[in-house]
């Protein structure tokens, strides 16, 4: 059984939840209570500025990597 899918419309639903998404983000990290946390916590080894990474796009590309190999691995379920 084959599968049709509408590109368009998937295309056109992605940048809806893209956008969606970068809102509550935004409004997440503008919460005082999250930003005091992050305060907090940003001299903790741990948390790596993006320069670490040699700048935002291999921190991106990172992060999708290990997403998708969490979804292959079905550890998100």
């Amino acid at each position: 059984m084959k599968t049709i899918i509408n590109y368009k419309k998937a295309i056109l639903w992605g940048i809806v939840v893209y956008v969606i998404d970068s809102i509550f983000s935004n409004l997440l990290y503008m919460n005082p209570l999250v930003s005091g946390i992050f305060n907090q916590y940003s001299g903790h080894p741990s948390m790596k500025p993006i320069e670490t990474f040699r700048g935002l796009a291999n921190w991106l590309l990172l992060t999708m990597l290990f997403g998708t190999f969490l979804i292959n691995t079905r550890l998100l379920k």
